[in-house]
């Protein structure tokens, strides 16, 4: 039951995937779930490990692969269990837009109806 659980950073999906080799790397990983996505952060990868002794919390492994000092964590061995999380970009005007548009539409349509049943 080896696999790793890959957080690709778009904000909702997961993918699972199955190491079938022992020596998978982190960036074989990423690979195999699709990639890191136009909205994830390569510069913010965290590797969430399960820690080897019973009873202590899981190790965090921050690695960032936006630079060349930063590949050289690419070649880290990932382990069964472990969770990988890329950091998505934050895209706030399409999130204030989403949260704004029920209100515009809303105020919009009440001065459509107050317009017609002015002229009425």
């Amino acid at each position: 039951n080896k696999r790793v659980i890959v957080f690709p950073g778009n904000g909702s999906d997961a993918k699972v995937v199955d190491l079938v080799n022992n020596n998978t790397t982190l960036m074989e990983a990423i690979a195999l779930a699709g990639g890191i996505p136009t909205r994830g952060k390569a510069a913010n990868i965290k590797i969430i490990r399960k820690s080897t002794v019973a009873g202590q919390p899981r190790k965090v492994f921050e690695v960032d692969l936006s630079t060349i000092e930063g590949l050289k964590h690419c070649d880290m061995i990932v382990q069964a269990n472990d969770y990988i999380y890329v950091e998505p970009v934050p895209q706030i005007g399409t999130e204030i837009l989403r949260d704004v548009a029920p209100i515009v539409s809303l105020i919009s349509s009440a001065i459509l109806i107050y317009s017609v049943i002015q002229r009425l």
